[in-house]
């Protein structure tokens, strides 16, 4: 497989780019798709003014004239791309996300099997399409075999699980057409390798840059974004892959964790970190007028499961890093890089005086 080329939708995306940067560091050569040629993006020029073997064409999901072109002569195809709109209506889901994330993976797929030269397509779905409506009991024996209930399903979620069907029955009603593997990472943590925006890097924030004034009881599944570049890559190498989904969790983390974790590191550069809980009705109110904590309140207090990763260990030889760890890098990528939002004490700028660059001239020392 190395020395294959290999498209790589929203190259320059949070996981894009780390797919992109652990499929050059394993001797592929890259195809990265970007909405617009002329819009800079520091980083991915950085590697091809460095001898990368990465090139990058104009594709918009929403467009399917790119795509042809895009797909000719690739070996393989990373569907990375796809929206992410937390808290959004109902009454704006088809438009914002349903029709983009299902209709943007049938304009890959359909480019992908035009070309004829692509073996095997990796999708990048979510443990959303996995785990709504399911027992902890379900998730803890195999959770591959599930499908979250879509009737269960806020918005995005529900976005996740359209389009991944969309991608099974593209590939059952084409048969032959290429090989499809899928990794299902639940929410992604860790340093960036550019100063974009993502998901991520806001909900990170807000521990950081004290918007939380108290912790809610919250936990979440997640998983580093160098681990799902890592999947990315054992998806398309190992040939058992085919027709399989694969859940990319490292475990659980709570918010308290989370905060416990930036609290330790980051106290010494001057950052005022809260550690004590948020009562149930504080964030109740606060529901009303934040989307995010809206998104949030039914799942207080849960209980989770512990996400069963097995497979993804034993059938792609996955090893995941500590969470609290990627947390903590997150936070420093994020500052060292300049992401929006992500403010430098006095004291962090004496600690890492001009980091940024560095990062950028030579992301593959994260």
């Amino acid at each position: 497989m190395p020395g294959a080329l290999v498209l790589v939708s929203g190259a320059t995306g949070y996981i894009g780019s780390h797919v992109i940067r652990e499929l050059l560091d394993n001797g592929y050569r890259v195809r990265g798709t970007v909405r617009n040629l002329k819009k800079p993006a520091p980083h991915l020029e950085a590697w091809i003014a460095n001898g990368d073997a990465l090139e990058l064409v104009e594709a918009d999901l929403g467009e399917p004239q790119g795509w042809p072109a895009a797909c000719q002569g690739c070996d393989l195809v990373a569907h990375v791309a796809s929206p992410f709109f937390m808290g959004c209506k109902p009454s704006e889901a088809e438009e914002k996300l349903y029709k983009p994330a299902r209709e943007g993976t049938l304009t890959v797929l359909r480019a992908a099997k035009d070309a004829g030269s692509v073996k095997r397509v990796v999708l990048t779905s979510s443990i959303a399409a996995i785990m709504v409506g399911h027992t902890n009991a379900e998730l803890e024996a195999q959770p591959e075999d599930l499908w979250s209930d879509e009737d269960k399903c806020e918005p995005y979620l529900r976005s996740k699980t359209m389009a991944e069907k969309a991608a099974w029955d593209f590939v059952d009603e084409n048969p032959g057409c290429f090989e499809l593997s899928v990794v299902n990472p639940g929410l992604v943590i860790g340093p960036p390798l550019s100063s974009g925006d993502a998901q991520s890097h806001r909900i990170v924030r807000r521990f950081i840059m004290h918007e939380l004034p108290a912790i809610p009881d919250y936990s979440q599944y997640v998983v580093d974004v160098r681990d799902v570049a890592i999947g990315h890559r054992l998806a398309l190498e190992k040939p058992d892959a085919d027709g399989k989904r694969f859940a990319l969790v490292a475990g659980q983390i709570s918010f308290l964790q989370i905060a416990k974790a930036l609290k330790a590191e980051f106290s010494q550069y001057g950052y005022n970190v809260p550690t004590f809980r948020l009562p149930y009705l504080f964030l109740w109110f606060a529901s009303l007028y934040d989307k995010e904590a809206r998104s949030i309140l039914p799942e207080i207090g849960l209980k989770l499961a512990n996400f069963n990763n097995s497979k993804a260990r034993t059938e792609l030889g996955m090893d995941f890093r500590d969470s609290a760890q990627s947390v903590v890098e997150h936070v420093h990528g994020c500052l060292q890089l300049g992401v929006k939002g992500f403010k430098k004490t006095a004291k962090y700028k004496r600690a890492f005086p001009a980091q940024s660059q560095a990062l950028v001239a030579n992301p593959s020392s994260e």
